[in-house]
């Protein structure tokens, strides 16, 4: 997850300074999605309770690959105005956070409080009128996090409701 994080990153950090064909930031980002479904970061099942679960089968892939880089570009282009994004996301890593923490994922709660931290930290700064902003390299690389945590929260044992949180929590960018 953090090596995707770092990838987006850099490629908005390139976009930011020189410019990237849209087609090329698509295929980075569709790449960078199936490296974390081969690494096992995929939407496999949703269990919705104890005994009702979809399984996805082959359909697990495409699935992931969607809500990743669906998920990232949301988050990017609603960085539009001042503190909106920074905002949303940290609404999103609070609620991966607890998802971490109730599901058993310490590492997964432990890096959306780190993120959470220095979202807090950015949006003091961030807020109208912003004295700085977050650009393509931190909207994309914040967005590829939350997706791929989210994916990650599902991923856990007993995670009857981190199938709704991660819908409900960056239920606006979604939409």
């Amino acid at each position: 997850v953090l090596v995707a994080v770092m990838v987006m990153f850099l490629m908005g950090f390139v976009d930011d300074h020189r410019g990237l064909r849209v087609r090329h930031k698509l295929l980075i980002q569709i790449l960078v999605a199936v490296g974390l479904c081969a690494a096992g970061v995929r939407i496999d099942e949703i269990i919705v309770t104890g005994s009702v679960r979809a399984e996805f089968g082959w359909l697990a892939w495409p699935l992931t690959v969607l809500w990743i880089v669906g998920l990232t570009n949301a988050i990017n282009l609603i960085d539009g105005l001042d503190g909106l994004a920074a905002s949303l996301a940290a609404v999103g890593c609070a609620a991966l956070a607890l998802l971490g923490f109730v599901n058993g994922q310490p590492i997964l709660a432990g890096m959306s409080l780190a993120m959470l931290g220095g979202l807090l930290g950015f949006l003091v700064f961030n807020f109208h009128p912003a004295k700085i902003f977050m650009g393509d390299g931190g909207s994309l690389s914040l967005g590829m996090f939350l997706a791929a945590g989210s994916v990650l929260s599902l991923q856990a044992k007993h995670s009857y409701p981190s199938f709704a949180l991660p819908c409900l929590a960056l239920g606006i960018p979604i939409l």
